[in-house]
């Protein structure tokens, strides 16, 4: 009896063994990358999709209190198609929070009394001709003569921005009734003609004069070869 009992412990034994059965009484554990494919954890990759903005980028002009010129105000708008109608309508919009830190204020915002006028201009209709873009209004720029031909200067090169659709050198300000308007220069007030940039040159970003600058090299050379150093000319971002 006790041969018999001897092989079949044995071959249970072996059985188990060929089985891969733990034969420990305690738990043991057992790596993810040992486990049959079956048991294999399911691992699932996130992914992040940035969304586009949406729209169109325009640009609008407004006043730096700071440099005293206009300068180049990017927005985004609603829309795919972007024409000269569009950056005045935009133009008489508010100034940005973003805008108003940076020093940039539009003449054509509301302040006075008459809260039916933006400025005490209103802004009618928009049309671009061949030659000219033709810019109906009501009313006419709050403040004295400078900051009249702010406004204007405003209105003139937003509308004459180069690659616009629709933009033209020259501007034409009429009332809604096709009469003419006088409007404010830097040099006079002009109702038979239409007005450029050129009409208000202390006003265009164009022709800030970049500060004259000395660089460390120039220094370094001229030291050696005793003799003043040389000036360099660095143009100054505005937009």
């Amino acid at each position: 009896m006790r041969r018999t009992i001897v092989p079949l412990v044995a071959a249970a034994l072996t059985l188990l063994s060929a089985c891969s059965v733990p034969t420990s009484e305690s738990a043991t554990a057992v790596a993810p990358d040992d486990l049959p494919p079956e048991l294999q954890p399911v691992v699932t990759q996130s992914s992040t999709t940035s969304i586009p903005p949406t729209g169109a980028e325009v640009t609008i002009y407004l006043y730096n209190t700071e440099t005293r010129v206009l300068e180049p105000v990017v927005r985004r708008v609603p829309t795919e198609s972007v024409t000269v109608n569009t950056a005045m309508t935009e133009l008489f919009k508010p100034t940005t929070e973003a805008e108003a830190d940076a020093n940039l204020i539009s003449l054509l915002e509301a302040d006075a009394e008459d809260e039916e006028l933006a400025g005490g201009l209103q802004l009618e209709q928009v049309q671009a001709g061949p030659t000219v873009v033709r810019i109906r209004i009501r009313g006419t720029p709050s403040g004295g003569p400078q900051a009249q031909a702010q406004a204007f200067a405003q209105m003139v090169f937003t509308a004459s921005e180069p690659g616009l659709e629709g933009a033209k050198p020259e501007v034409v300000f009429q009332r809604p009734n096709g009469d003419g308007v006088q409007v404010v220069t830097e040099e006079a007030v002009v109702d038979d003609r239409p007005v450029r940039r050129d009409d208000y040159p202390t006003l265009d970003p164009d022709n800030i004069d970049p500060p004259a600058t000395t660089t460390t090299t120039d220094r370094q050379r001229a030291a050696r070869a005793d003799r003043p150093p040389r000036s360099t000319t660095t143009t100054t971002a505005t937009g």
